[in-house]
């Protein structure tokens, strides 16, 4: 919901929009790319629900598990559970 007009609006163009206001306080502390890479992956693959639910689509609950090794093991465990 947009708070000046009071019409709902995307939530990622209220994203940028946040962004684009912070961008000055950002820049001056050096987070300015990291803060814009994490908006532009979120915009682009969706948040964690978003995407353990197209898992889920993609390979039911084993698919879930999957993402979510990918997304949080070490490298090393990752290799582990895709070879056992």
């Amino acid at each position: 919901m947009d708070v000046h007009t009071g019409r709902p609006v995307p939530a990622a163009e209220l994203a940028v929009r946040m962004l684009d206001a912070a961008a000055p306080g950002l820049e001056e502390h050096g987070d300015l790319d990291l803060v814009t890479g994490w908006l532009k992956r979120l915009i682009g693959e969706g948040d964690g629900a978003t995407r353990q639910r197209r898992a889920a689509e993609d390979g039911g609950l084993a698919g879930v598990v999957d993402h979510l090794i990918t997304r949080t093991a070490p490298p090393a465990l990752q290799q582990e559970s895709t070879s056992a």
